[in-house]
């Protein structure tokens, strides 16, 4: 069974809250990034710390991490973070149209990820698999479909033209919602990988 444990959170201050919240790192390009850089009580500082380093940084170096964790024990020695006085659990809920969703946060055991003890996020259940393989299958023979609509449209059959247009257009926006969807779930795993090197970087 996994440890599951309550903790004292970083937190910031209530009169820096609104200074430190910041949209999560996958949704930001390097551009966005570095302009919300500008803030030095972001939280981006730590979360997408390439922001700090010359462009073209490699993001999975070692000093990306070094500079995260750097910036975060900045935070907290500048009193923009605070620890909680007492380990505690924190219950978050969101809240998407119809649907809604609600979770425990607490510390877990980096072993029992990496041993699988903790179910990975696109392995939770064996049909998210299923759904991974049929989902990259499903694009494969779009892909296939689309460039046979555009070698038809090079051979000039007119009579079709309108309906391979129409078609076209249809698997290209279907194609790049799969396309979204696989890189999302890849996003996430890389996502856990990059809070488990932070964690080694402070810890050491």
């Amino acid at each position: 069974m996994a440890e599951f444990y309550p903790f004292r959170a970083l937190r910031p201050t209530k009169e820096k809250a609104a200074n430190v919240a910041c949209l999560p790192y996958d949704v930001l390009s390097e551009q966005q990034a570095r302009a919300l850089a500008a803030d030095p009580e972001s939280f981006i500082h730590v979360i997408k710390s390439e922001a700090d380093l010359p462009e073209g940084t490699d993001l999975y170096s070692s000093v990306v991490y070094e500079t995260a964790a750097a910036n975060l024990a900045k935070m907290k020695q500048d009193g923009i973070l605070e620890e909680a006085e007492e380990p505690e659990y924190y219950i978050y809920r969101e809240i998407s149209s119809d649907h809604t969703q609600t979770g425990v946060v607490g510390t877990v055991s980096c072993a029992d990820y990496e041993a699988g003890i903790i179910r990975r996020h696109e392995l939770t259940v064996p049909a998210g698999l299923f759904a991974l393989i049929i989902f990259r299958l499903i694009r494969f023979y779009i892909i296939v479909l689309i460039h046979f609509l555009e070698f038809a449209g090079d051979i000039s059959l007119h009579l079709f033209d309108p309906v391979a247009c129409t078609l076209g257009h249809l698997l290209y926006r279907i194609n790049g919602l799969i396309m979204h969807f696989i890189q999302c779930m890849t996003v996430f795993d890389n996502g856990i990988k990059r809070c488990l090197n932070l964690i080694k970087a402070v810890i050491h």
